[in-house]
């Protein structure tokens, strides 16, 4: 019941803190050492710290990423990677998001502050990688279609291949386990992601393509286990 109790002071705290920077910030350290244990939902004043900043995101970076001038990694920063990248991989939000809306102004200062952390860091080659990634945990839009607004705004430009790859990775890794059912489940997915990318393409179009690209993928997945399923027959 250790991890349950843990989860609970927790949440006590989390409630009575999160709006008091300094106290917060106490939290979120406590959240880290914790974070074996916390999921990423339990670990709230983490998450508002990452939301509001990018330092702290970058510098997990620094930690388990080389730098762009191919830096030798000696052992201790080895053993220092692994230790904290459970804790960075747990990390999935949309930066700035805070009560499912996200304000493009405050989005673009987060990802312009990102970028120039990362410059500072020779590690600039991640940037549309891990951008990427974060955007894909964006809060759905005011017209009921994905990303919101702001997130769009963003991707269209700062879109780049790199980007585009890692979201759509993101996205689809968001699905889970699900049930074999001959590509019947697949082929609905390809029908959302394929109605959501067509609702944006006039006016977003780098973000209609990721929509696409993933509707794409689900079309050809939902071809491979209608095919298998009849093999099986």
């Amino acid at each position: 019941m250790t991890d349950y109790y843990l989860k609970e002071i927790f949440d006590i705290l989390q409630q009575t803190f999160i709006d008091d920077d300094e106290k917060c910030a106490e939290l979120a350290t406590l959240e880290w050492m914790c974070r074996n244990v916390l999921e990423w939902e339990h670990m709230k004043c983490m998450q508002k710290i990452m939301k509001d900043d990018p330092t702290f995101y970058a510098l997990l970076v620094s930690i388990i990423y080389k730098a762009d001038d191919n830096e030798n990694i000696d052992e201790e920063k080895r053993k220092l990677a692994n230790k904290v990248y459970s804790g960075f991989d747990k990390a999935k939000f949309c930066p700035t998001e805070k009560d499912g809306e996200v304000i493009y102004e405050n989005l673009k200062k987060w990802i312009e502050k990102f970028k120039e952390l990362l410059i500072n860091q020779k590690q600039e080659r991640l940037f549309g990688n891990l951008v990427g990634r974060l955007l894909a945990y964006s809060p759905i839009g005011e017209d009921g279609y994905s990303p919101c607004e702001a997130v769009r705004m963003v991707i269209e430009e700062y879109y780049t291949d790199s980007l585009k790859t890692a979201y759509v990775v993101a996205e689809e890794n968001k699905r889970g386990v699900h049930m074999v059912d001959a590509g019947k489940s697949e082929l609905i997915l390809h029908q959302r992601y394929q109605k959501n990318a067509e609702a944006l393409q006039e006016r977003y179009p780098y973000t209609a393509d990721i929509y696409f690209a993933i509707s794409d993928n689900y079309k050809r997945e939902a071809e491979y286990e209608r095919k298998r399923a009849e093999d099986e027959w």
